[in-house]
This record gives C-alpha cells, structure tokens and sequence, in this order.
C-alpha cells in the first residue's frame, strides 16, 4: 500500500478484468480462471464420477452373487465383468494418483513410477469404458437385468466417460511424458 510497486489490472472490450501483475516488470501475469477450474469444483466433479464407479466396486459383486441361480447370456456376464473391472481401474488409478501427492516433488526430474503406474491404469480404464460402452444398448434391449441394474451399469459408463474427460481436460490421458 505505502511501497513504490503497483498492481496493473488488464480489462477486455467488455470491461472485465481478466489478468493482472506486478509493475514495473510484469515478468509473470496472473490469470482469471473460469468458474469450473476452480478447485472446488473440479474436486466437487471428479467426486460425483467417482462415487458410481466405487459404488460399482461392491455392487456389482453383490448383484452378481445374490442373481448367481438366475439364468443369464454370456454377454451378460461379460459385461458385468468388464463394468467390473472398469471400475477396479479407474479406483486404482486415483488411489494411486492420491498415493502419488506426496512424492510429487520429485516429478522435477522425470516421471516418477507412481506417475506412470498411474497413467497406466488410466488409459486401461478409459479402454474398459470404451468396451463397456458397447454393452450399454443391448443390456437395455434384451433386458439382461433389472432396469435399477440397467440403470446402475448405464451410470458407471456414463461416470466413466466423465473420468476420461476429466482427465483430456487436464492432459493426463496417454503417456505424455
């Protein structure tokens, strides 16, 4: 406030402010950053396409069991098993992503192993929600379960979708390294 540096505020056409930096120099600005990359929310959304997927992890093994006597398609099961592992995936890759926090500093020097065990089991479960996918229409069409079991592996697709564009948003789908 009493010192000789300023803050210089850039506007738009329309008035608003959208950077700002210290003066005399201005080596670095500081940007405004939309509503949705705002921590909280990305937080907030990676939490609601997390919640089905571990909901599938002890869903899908419990609906499994308890329908084990009922005849079923072999797609089916196959399908059940792939939403399975979709989800075995995509908790794998987070929990190891959250396992990851506290070694990240050392990224400096190259991708750490946890990173890139990380990145792998991400792109196995954004090609698991691909493949799950495919079973979406004919599980809704020849009615392979009950529509809340319909509706629950429509869900872990479409929680699926969300993780993997999620994480194109932020560049980490793929070795990019």
């Amino acid at each position: 406030m009493d010192g000789k540096r300023r803050i210089v505020f850039r506007q738009n056409d329309r008035g608003e402010i959208t950077d700002f930096c210290a003066s005399p120099l201005c080596v670095a600005t500081m940007q405004k950053q939309p509503w949705w990359e705002i921590p909280s929310v990305q937080w907030a959304g990676i939490g609601v396409f997390l919640s089905p997927i571990l909901g599938g992890l002890i869903g899908i093994p419990v609906a499994a069991f308890l329908q084990r006597k009922q005849a079923k398609p072999g797609l089916s099961k196959a399908a059940r098993s792939i939403a399975w592992l979709t989800c075995l995936s995509w908790a794998a890759g987070f929990g190891s992503m959250l396992a990851g926090l506290q070694d990240a500093q050392n990224i400096v020097f190259g991708p750490t192993r946890n990173l890139k065990i990380t990145l792998e089991l991400w792109a196995a479960a954004a090609v698991l929600t691909v493949i799950s996918l495919l079973f979406v229409l004919p599980a809704w069409r020849r009615g392979w379960w009950r529509p809340l079991g319909r509706f629950c592996f429509s869900l872990i697709v479409l929680s699926g979708i969300g993780c993997v564009l999620w994480l194109s948003h932020w560049n980490l789908l793929g070795w990019k390294y």
